[in-house]
């Protein structure tokens, strides 16, 4: 196990900037008991299929967007015209991705792929995953392939790339739902936070910050399936932008805020989300469209 951590440690930087990939465990299941392993492995093999739909059917609207065929890039900032951009959830500065979660997924899905390409070394099969990791990024780099078609290569990798992401977008979500957390929500085509959540849900999460005042708050802008992707990447970075500048003025430090937006991007919030994050009676109300028009704090 030092071994792989060594080799993790040397070569993580590389492949989390460059392939920008994070979410849940693929891998919290090596402990359990045998029935509590096929329960954990039903519920990967849901979030996996689960994760991989969503990067084929987002990769299938992007692509009849307008700009959908332009080239991926993997850094920007609010206002770069290069509006496409690797997947932000999987980026090395979200911090829902935790340390010990991704050395999990890595170990995890290393021993799976191992199985199937025969590598019978753990050692060998961490190196083998990182290296395919590291040559799938600077293949998408060099080619400077579109968005849609970036999220279908991720997908269609079913031995180390998909299983990968997916372990890792599960780790966002489970973070997520595991530490103090609200969603404010928009009317469609608004970046205007209504009145209601400033002496609700907004106010509650100040009120959790003031009993842990070392911690900062995480703002996850999205925006729904509707309209223009570029318009709504944009506007999804306004609303997160928007509810920054609400806790502000209710008194929480600048430096303590950490915006970022998703637009379209996977992870959506989905009814198994909606059900992890304790809103599944709000999903159920009021569909995707209108949950997804949102900002989700997380106090961390």
């Amino acid at each position: 196990m030092s071994n792989n951590t060594d080799i993790l440690s040397r070569r993580s930087t590389g492949v989390w900037t460059i392939f920008s990939v994070c979410l849940l465990a693929l891998a919290l299941l090596s402990s359990a008991s045998h029935a509590q392993q096929d329960n954990a492995d039903s519920a990967q093999i849901d979030a996996y299929t689960r994760s991989l739909n969503e990067l084929f059917a987002t990769s299938e609207t992007i692509g009849d967007q307008i700009g959908g065929d332009a080239p991926v890039v993997f850094d920007g900032e609010f206002d770069d015209p290069r509006w496409l951009q690797g997947l932000t959830v999987t980026k090395s500065d979200n911090p829902m991705l935790e340390q010990s979660c991704r050395r999990q997924a890595v170990q995890a899905v290393s021993t799976q792929a191992a199985e199937i390409m025969h590598i019978e070394d753990d050692e060998m099969a961490v190196e083998a995953l990182l290296e395919h990791m590291d040559e799938h990024a600077s293949f998408i780099r060099e080619n400077e392939i579109s968005y849609a078609d970036y999220l279908r290569s991720l997908a269609e990798c079913e031995t180390y790339c998909a299983p990968l992401v997916s372990a890792l977008m599960q780790c966002h979500i489970l973070s997520v739902a595991r530490k103090p957390h609200g969603i404010v929500m928009f009317d469609i085509g608004s970046a205007r936070v209504a009145p209601a959540y400033n002496v609700g849900v907004i106010n509650e999460i100040v009120n959790e910050y003031k009993q842990m005042p070392d911690a900062s708050i995480l703002l996850v802008g999205r925006a729904s399936q509707i309209g223009d992707l570029r318009y709504n990447r944009r506007l999804s970075g306004e609303r997160s932008l928007a509810v920054r500048d609400e806790l502000i003025a209710a008194g929480i430090p600048l430096e303590r805020i950490r915006p970022i937006w998703f637009g379209w991007e996977p992870p959506q919030i989905d009814e198994f989300m909606a059900t992890e994050y304790g809103i599944g009676d709000l999903y159920r109300s009021n569909g995707a469209d209108e949950l997804n028009q949102s900002v989700m704090m997380v106090l961390f």
